[in-house]
């Protein structure tokens, strides 16, 4: 899960970027601030360094609360953790 405050904007895209490992994406949701989620069925293999698919977000500027996603990551298990961050705009 990723957090989000209000201080960060509002956005009309996002993305998420994978660093470290591996990552296999299965299911993203947003959480708006006013309460309303967006599924994204998102089953894609993301690798170190690469990013998933642009993300369109409905309606004008909005301002999420939070993103949670089901994933697992691949590889080596004595590496460190994946590391997932969303960028937004």
């Amino acid at each position: 899960m990723i957090e989000v405050t209000g201080k960060e904007g509002t956005f009309k895209k996002v993305k998420l970027k994978v660093k470290r490992r591996t990552v296999e994406f299965f299911d993203v949701k947003i959480h708006f601030s006013n309460g309303e989620v967006k599924d994204v069925s998102l089953r894609s293999t993301i690798r170190p360094g690469e990013a998933t698919r642009v993300i369109d977000l409905p309606g004008n500027k909005r301002i999420i609360k939070k993103v949670t996603f089901v994933y697992k990551t691949k590889g080596n298990k004595g590496k460190k953790r994946a590391l997932v961050t969303l960028l937004g705009r």
